[in-house]
Order: structure tokens, then sequence, then C-alpha cells
């Protein structure tokens, strides 16, 4: 062999020797979230990465018990094959009556994938997770007296209704309790769940207490996990106008002159308020409430409109030094009059607040980690000071020439381009708004740390927008700094609300960017997320992963509307409601009088509450990225386990860490009122004038069936049907609120529709909540007059019993007025209430030479003098001491003496009690993290040898009996076991089976 033979089979060898060294072994691959749902269909993930087209193979994968191994709680079969490219989920669900439901528990499982050449197996953690409760009130503003009406909407969690337990043929129920404000509970019998929805009422009591209540509602199989909503009770009227406050600015720069804030005040029934505004400002300092007395004003409201306006000089006059106030919140507080002076109704407005800069920047979904070499794509939020969303605020990278402008949901999306070898990456943003000065924009840093790949190989996941919506497409872009190996395959897996929902992979052939076209599907709702891995060599894996927000809406359909639309309706007439929705639907119907929502626009189930509660149980811990491949599928909340040496930590927590998301023409006429007591055949009778007597603050409180795809069309998306009623008596807007709940599209929150219920001519009777017995009070009756012509009038007020009026001892007292065209007049009365008890006080209109009148007789609820007293009591029950045959009897007094009781006044008694523990809970003196130190490899002679094995046998049986190996890391169990086995083997024999 010659020289030259011999040096090109010498280069040869080597380059063999380089691409046996490079190219990447077939790897087998389970994966699954690290959080198994037990009752749940779960999505497990196998694949062989790389594998000869020719191998078809099944993988068997199961589920046994931990830590023994002795029961296969479930199992599923995948074909592996080159139609599916080697990859698919197979469908797992573990029995959840196999396990015991203890808030002092974790559970934990085996799960296994079986290869015809490989076996992999994960410890998995176990969520007791039965699903989310939402619940709904009929309004969120109560007096006392009333009736609560609640629905109860129960949901698997994949957003399902919860359904007739197979294996009990029992229906599913809930417990529910009335929290008071004073933390009194109020227990409920526990209801049975019919498709997934239970509707209720409960009454409230004529003496209750007021402020914030709750309504809690449980699974019983899971009682340690509730769910909750809030209602107010408190004494009110209903306003037959609402008063909204509109900033013109979110923010009071620390050098500012003014601040000018925008008053509008509407009838309920749509029409403008005339009349007068007081407002005063004021600033919430160090958690206290400081008026500024300079900036009280008066101000206009026409066509219902006006502007309150706080000067500088009214906040130096209160502070001397201005800058301690940034950071501060300004207040602004407002009372509307009516021109004709018969109702005031009060706004106030928050969170203006004194600040340097009108922004704020976040990086609260940015990942933490970057590739070098590589772009790192990142968002960056920016909100208003009082933490709504900026929306087309331009923002800027300080360290590279990169700019962009934030969506409507306040979010940037940037990007930086990173050096191969760079070390820790810190960002600077900034706005750049053209329209305020350099020391007025806001700036944010952040460092990023360089992800650890020991091969220097890398993958990147970038996206194209923030935030998608259900049928967009959105463009991913995967990117790898460098290809070792001719051929690699690439997979990913698309995650959301804990499951596995799709997987797909590529054939890398030379190439470092591969794009593709995702659909965004409602099962990606409320957010998912993206993560791609490949292998390019048998000792690493290298992955990424991006998070993604999908815009809120439902997974059906369902949506309200008018049969035949109009721009009002007249009370007690017929209203056709149609509802269109996802077919065999359940959907809940109430109608609430805006006067309502005016006074408490909070604890509204909406789409966005019912998301928010879904994400907040999200299985990931981070928005994308990690500081490793093992990390990016741990804190996206998946395991991994593969063939070559590559798997994740065992998860033992199911929560996150901290690292861890027009004026009308003003033609009162001014004319005197006079007493008329003959008839006049020009006005109607008041016995033909029907007065309005319903004006219940919500109603149509009900279930509707949507029915189901007709014969002809099987698979229709939606069907109609129109609910038909009688408007109610009120003069007012009607908010008509719909929620569904189907086993195909969930639970959908319909946007609410507004009914303008009005007429021409009408009369509003303003009467307190309540007045005192005997005492005189002045009650108005507002005359509204909508035509474009001045109408001349005569009120009527009815006699009633027990109540001395002008009408008293004659049946009925009247007054003729003139009300100008498209105003409002009042015409006041003097009663005085004789008795306590509730009284119907009645009034009616008739104009003249018109057949138009109208009435209105609402109730007056007459009290007793005096004020409601509450007398506390503590008391110790300890009935073996201080009972008698184990029963203790306690005689309570009250501290309210007898002389303070008014006489031939009713009086009533309510007892509330509440207790608790007075002795804290023992603790275990031998705990999990003790027996660690018993873990260990026996050793020595024969006898030492065996004493010490006594240590880990006892450690592991105390642990497996307690469930408390995460103590000491579940990871640990196989370690023991072959310590025991290992100190069984120098006696030379084998140890039975686990």
């Amino acid at each position: 062999m010659t020289r030259t033979q011999q040096w090109w089979l010498f280069t040869s060898v080597a380059f063999i020797s380089v691409i046996s060294r490079t190219a990447a072994a077939p790897m087998k691959v389970m994966s699954a979230p690290n959080l198994l749902r037990l009752g749940r269909p779960q999505n497990i993930f196998v694949e062989c990465q790389d594998c000869p087209s020719e191998n078809n193979f099944t993988v068997g994968i199961s589920v046994m018990n931990w830590p023994t191994k002795s029961q296969r709680l479930a199992h599923a079969s995948v074909n592996l094959n080159t139609a599916n490219r080697f990859q698919g989920f197979g469908e797992v669900e573990i029995p959840a009556d196999d396990f015991i439901r203890s808030p002092n528990l974790k559970h934990y499982v085996y799960l296994q994938a079986q290869f015809p050449d490989a076996k992999l197996e994960k410890v998995v953690l176990l969520s007791l997770h039965a699903g989310y409760i939402f619940i709904q009130t009929d309004k969120a503003l109560y007096t006392p007296n009333s009736k609560v009406h609640y629905r109860i909407f129960a949901m698997t969690p994949d957003m399902k209704p919860v359904e007739r337990d197979n294996m009990t043929q029992m229906d599913a129920s809930v417990a529910i309790e009335f929290v008071t404000p004073e933390g009194v509970i109020l227990p409920l019998d526990p209801v049975a769940l019919r498709s997934g929805i239970h509707s209720g009422d409960f009454q409230l009591a004529e003496v209750v207490s007021v402020g914030l209540w709750r309504i809690v509602a449980r699974f019983q199989s899971l009682p340690q996990m509730s769910y909750s909503a809030e209602f107010e009770i408190k004494e009110y009227v209903l306003p037959s106008f609402d008063v909204k406050l509109i900033r013109r600015s979110s923010f009071f720069f620390s050098d500012s002159k003014e601040l000018h804030v925008d008053i509008k005040a509407t009838y309920m029934f749509g029409e403008d308020v005339e009349g007068s505004a007081y407002g005063a400002f004021g600033v919430i300092h160090q958690n206290q409430k400081k008026s500024f007395p300079s900036s009280l004003q008066r101000v206009p409201i026409e066509r219902g409109e006006g502007v309150v306006t706080l000067k500088r000089e009214h906040i130096t006059q209160s502070f001397e030094n201005f800058t301690d106030l940034i950071g501060s919140s300004i207040f602004v507080a407002v009372s509307v009059l009516t021109s004709d002076g018969s109702e005031m109704v009060e706004a106030e407005l928050r969170d203006i607040y004194i600040v340097i800069s009108p922004y704020i920047i976040q990086f609260s979904k940015t990942p933490k980690y970057f590739k070098p070499g590589l772009s790192f794509d990142f968002a960056v939020e920016v909100l208003n000071p009082d933490g709504t969303s900026a929306q087309g605020v331009p923002v800027a990278i300080d360290e590279a020439e990169v700019e962009g402008v934030t969506s409507a949901n306040g979010m940037a999306r940037l990007s930086i381009n990173t050096l191969e070898n760079a070390g820790p990456l810190k960002i600077t943003v900034r706005t750049k708004n053209p329209r305020i000065s350099a020391e007025r924009q806001a700036s944010a840093s952040m460092t990023a740390l360089p992800y650890r790949s020991t091969s220097k190989n890398y993958i990147h996941i970038g996206v194209t927008t923030a935030e998608v919506k259900p049928g967009d497409n959105l463009k991913v872009n995967i990117n790898l700094n460098k290809q070792d190996n001719p051929e690699n395959d690439v997979t990913y897996l698309i995650q959301s609300r804990g499951q596995l929902i799709k997987h797909g992979r590529f054939r890398v052939k030379g190439q470092v960017m591969i794009s593709m076209t995702l659909t965004v599907t409602k099962e990606m709702l409320p957010s998912f997320r993206i993560l791609a891995f490949y292998h390019p060599n048998d000792n690493e894996v290298v992955s990424d992963s991006v998070w993604v927000d999908v815009k809120d809406s439902c997974l059906g359909s369902l949506k309200l509307e008018p049969l035949k639309l109009s721009a009002s309706y007249e009370p007690r007439r017929k209203f056709d409601l149609k509802i269109t929705g996802d077919p065999e639907a359940t959907v809940g119907l109430v109608a609430v009088d805006k006067g309502v929502i005016a006074l408490n626009k909070k604890y509204r189930l909406t789409q966005k509450k019912v998301w928010d509660t879904v994400e907040s149980h999200d299985v990931g811990c981070t928005h994308g990225g990690g500081k490793d491949s093992m990390s990016v599928f741990y804190d996206a909340g998946l395991l991994f386990q593969s063939n070559l040496q590559s798997e994740t930590p065992p998860r033992q927590d199911p929560t996150c860490s901290a690292l861890r998301r027009r004026k009308r023409d003003s033609a009162l006429v001014n004319a005197t009122t006079e007493l008329c007591e003959s008839d006049d055949s020009s006005y109607m009778d008041t016995n033909d004038i029907v007065s309005r007597t319903k004006f219940p603050e919500s109603w149509l409180w009900s279930d509707v069936k949507l029915p189901a795809c007709p014969p002809d069309k099987p698979n229709c998306e939606t069907t109609s049907f129109v609910k038909k009623m009688a408007l109610q008596d009120t003069i007012t807007t009607w908010r008509f609120t719909g929620i569904g709940l189907s086993k195909t599209g969930g639970l959908c929150v319909a946007d609410p529709l507004d009914i303008v219920v009005r007429k021409d001519i009408f009369i509003d009777l303003k009467l307190p909540y309540s007045s005192v017995r005997g005492e005189q009070i002045e009650i108005k009756a507002v005359l509204h007059n909508h035509n474009p012509e001045p109408a001349t009038v005569r009120v009527f007020l009815l006699e009633t019993e027990h109540v001395c009026s002008a009408a008293s001892k004659r049946g009925k007292y009247q007054q003729e007025v003139k009300v100008g065209a498209s105003s409002t007049r009042s015409v006041p009365f003097v009663i005085i209430p004789m008795r306590e008890g509730d009284f119907n006080i009645e009034v009616k209109v008739a104009v003249k030479d018109s057949e138009q009148g109208d009435g209105f007789r609402k109730t007056l609820h007459v009290v007793p003098e005096g004020i409601l007293i509450k007398s506390p009591l503590t008391i110790t029950l300890d009935p073996k001491n201080e009972g008698k045959d184990g029963k203790q009897v306690q005689l309570l007094r009250s501290n309210i003496p007898l002389i303070d009781i008014i006489p031939n006044s009713t009086t009533s008694t309510q007892i509330a009690i509440t207790g608790k523990k007075p002795k804290e809970e023992l603790k275990n003196a031998v705990t999990g993290e003790s027996m660690s130190s018993l873990l260990y490899q026996p050793s020595g002679c024969g006898e030492e040898n065996m004493i010490h094995l006594t240590m880990p046998v006892i450690a592991t049986t105390y642990l497996d009996m307690t469930y408390q190996w995460e103590a000491v890391g579940v990871e640990r169990r196989d370690e023991a076991l072959q310590h025991v086995i290992t100190a069984c083997k120098s006696f030379g024999t084998t140890p039975l089976e686990d």
C-alpha cells in the first residue's frame, strides 16, 4: 500500500468517526402534563425521533399506583409508524375513586411508556382539581328583606358541564353557603346539579348586616377548594338618572396647571338631564382621603353635560410640598341636581394619579432566558397609572434601534439580536410618545440570562403578534442557530388548559429556519403554549417554548336580540326576546334595571372573569423559555422523559413558586299652581288611568333550553328560541343578560342587551327608602314631558289610610301645572305616616285635551323611632366542665336597657353565632423530613449490615404509609429500594418483589 493510499484510508476512517460521533441516534420520548388530573382524559405524547422509516411498532402507556406499582390504573396503546411520523397521543383516564381527596395529602402515580427496546417511567403528581364553579346573582345590590337569586354553573377542567357520575349514577352535588360581612357562615343544604346548573334563592331578613356578602360554593367531593361571588346589601333608593365622570387624562403631571373631568348625566330611559352639579376634588394620600376645600364649585349641566376643573392652586393651598403627593391618587366627588330640584345623584371618580411619567412599563410576560446568537423576542406591557392598558404608545429599546407600538391590550412585541457568546443581557425599554418631553417618558430594565447548552445548539420560537383570536392564522418561526447533523427531526407540541392538544414534526435537512401557519382554535382559549425540541446528539435535547394570549371569547356562541327592533318600548307591552346559541344549550336569563348598575357596577359575571379563573389554574409557570432544555418543559407544565438520559425533575407542588401572571329647548312655562276642586271634562277620569305598580329591580330570572338541530340540518352551529314576555312597569333601560351552558360550547356569557322603556308623558314618585312614624316628609311627583309641545296636566294624590296628607278625608287632592316641551317638573306633597308598616302612596297625572295619562303607586316603608342595636357576647363552650350530662345551657342577656325601648313599638331579636377552636392542632413530632437521614446504603459486616438495613426499610415503610415522599424527594424511593436490594444481595439472598 502506498503512502497516498494510507493517507486516504486514514482520512476516510477519521471522517466516518466524526460522522458517527455527531449523528444522533433514535430518541424515544414520553411527554405529558406534569400535573395529571384525576377522573379526566389526559393526552400522553410518545414518539421516536430519527427512527428508521421501516420500523413500525406499538407503544404501551400505563399508569401504575405509587409507590408500590401493585395496580395498573389506566392503559392505552399507540401505534407509531411512517404515516403518523412516529408520534401520537395516547389517552388515559385515572379513576378518582382510587384516591383519598384530602388537602393534606399529595398523590402520585407512575407514568410508563413501553417501547420495544426501552421503558420510560416518570413519577407524576396528581391534581385533585375537580373543575370550576361560577356563580351568578341576579344583581349586585340588595336591600334588607329582599330575595337573592343565584345560579351555580359547574364545569369540568376541560370546560364541559358537570354530568351525572357514570359509576354511581348520581348527580354531582355542590355545597353552598352565604357568608355575612362579619364572617358568619349560613350554610344551605347541598344541591344536586342537573347538566351542570342549579338555580336557587336566599331570603334576606328584615334586620340584616349591611355590607359585602359572599356566596361560597364547593364540590362536595373536594370541599377544600372553594369558589365565591360577592354582592352588597345596603339601604338605597334607585336613582332615575345615571352620572358618569369621564377623565380626560388618567394622570396629573407634577407641573400641570389644570385637570378637567367631564360630567355626563343621563336618565335611565336615555334622555339627557338638565340641572347643575356641585363638585369637589381631593387626594388619597397615605391611605387617607383629604379634600381640597377651595376646589368646591358649581357648574351647569346642559344637554346632560358639564365640566369640573381642578387647578394647581387648589392643591398647593392644602399641601405646601407638592412633591410629597407624587404617586398619590386624585379623586373627584360630584352631585348632580335636576333643574326642578326633584332629585340629586352622586358620583365619585378615583385613580387619577399625580405622576412624573404617565406610563408604567412591565416585563411580566417576558421570558427570562435568551438563546445566544439568535434573536430574543419578548413582550412588554405598558400601563396607565391606574393600571389600565395603554394603547398606541410607541416604545423603543435603548440597546438597539428597535421600536414598536402597543396594541389594545397594552402589549408590544419587540425583538433584539444577540451575540453567540453573550453573557447576561440587560435590556432597557422606554416610551417614545412625541407629545410629551423626554424627562416624562417611562423606562424599565430587565436582565435576561443565556440559555445553557453543552453543545452550543439552540432553538428559538418566534410569533408575529402579542394577542390572537379564534380563527386567526398565526405565523410561527422556528429558528436553529446551526445544524450539526445532515438531518434532524424537530417536534412541536401545543398545550392549553393543562392538556396537550396538538403535535407535529418537521424533518430538517440543513435549513436553520422553519415557518408554519397555525390556525387558532377555541381549544386554545384563554391562552396556549408552543414548545419545540430536537436532539443534536445522544447527550442533549434542545428546546424552547412561547406563550400566546388569546382574546377572550366564548367557546360556543350566544346572542340576545329583540325579535322586532325599536328605539324604545312602552311598559306593559309585549316584548319578544330572540335567543341564539349552541344547540340544546341551557341559557339562564335575567333583566336588571340600569339604576342598580349605576349604583354598583361590580361583581357581575363576565366572560373575562370566566377565563381569568381558568387561567389561574394553568399548570405552566412562566411565559416561555427556560434556563436549559428540561426547564423549558418543566416551566411550561410538561414532563419529559427519553431513553437518552434527558428528563425533567418530578413536580411536587400543584401551584407555581413566587417566580411565577345635546340640549333640548328649556321651555319650562312659568305658571302658577292652582287648586282645582271641580271636575273638568277636558281631563281623563282618574278611574280610567291605570297606575303602574310593578317596579322590580330585576326580573325574568328563568332558564331556557335551546332546541336541537333540525333533521334537515343535523350539524347546525346554532339554533334559536323566542321568549315572549310583557315588559315591567318601570320607565328605565333594562339590561338583559344571558349565560349559556352547553356540552359543545361550555360556558358563554352573552353581550348584554339594553332595552329602553318609556312613555311620552309619565310621572315618577320619589320616596325615601324608609320614613319614621309621625315624621313629616316631603315627597315629589316628577312629571316628564317628552313631547315637542308643552302640556297642561293635572296631578292627583290619592288618599292612603294611616297616612295624613292633603288627600285625607277627601279621597284625592289635585293640582294643575304646566310642563314645558321636552322637560321635567316636580310637584311636592307633604305627608305624615301615622303607623309603622308598609303603605301604598299613589299619584296620577292626566293631560288636558288628551287621552294621555299615567299613574304610579309605590310602597312607603314606615319604621318606629329608634335605631338598631347590636350586642356582641363572647362565650366559651365547654360542656364537659361547664355543662351537665354533656350539655351546656347558656342564658343570653342583651345589654339594651328596657327604658331605651320605645313604647308601643314592635321589637325583634336575631341571634347569629360563629365560633372557632380555642386550641391549635397538634403537629406530628415525626415528619417526612426527619426520615431523610435514614435513607442510606447499609454497609459493614453481616451483623452491622443487618442493623443498618432496618433504617431504610423503616423509613421507606413510613413514607409509603403517610404519603410524605415529597418531603425528601419522590425520586428517592427508587434509591431507597436499591439500598435494600444491595444490602440483601450482600447476604447472598434475593429480596421479595416490591
